[in-house]
């Protein structure tokens, strides 16, 4: 067992260190062109992708032109459907008894 410890921490010795970095500068010029392969490819799914999202924006905004324009006028958006008030939030005239319901109209022009 003392053995294993000793060859684990063993340092390399000057020879072995020049050996190592020319592996590893190997491996790192052969990847270069590997590398630079994919760099390519990513890039040019980046261009598709940007372009499909320009494409979708602008089907979109001829989508937006195209559909019917909602009113423009204060008055037409009342007219709008909107929620009626919760009975608490409604003011009752006066002289009508809180326990009479309150009858609603809409007003038409």
């Amino acid at each position: 067992m003392s053995k294993e410890t000793n060859d684990e921490k063993k340092v390399p010795t000057p020879k072995e260190m020049e050996a190592r970095k020319k592996e590893l500068s190997k491996f790192y010029t052969e990847q270069i062109t590997f590398l630079t392969t994919q760099l390519e490819y990513e890039e040019l799914l980046t261009k598709i992708e940007d372009s499909r999202a320009r494409r979708v924006m602008s089907q979109v905004r001829i989508a937006q032109m195209l559909s019917p324009q909602e009113p423009q006028n204060p008055e037409d958006e009342n007219n709008q459907d909107t929620p009626e008030p919760a009975p608490e939030m409604v003011q009752r005239e006066e002289g009508v008894p809180k326990d009479q319901p309150i009858h609603r109209t809409l007003k038409r022009d």
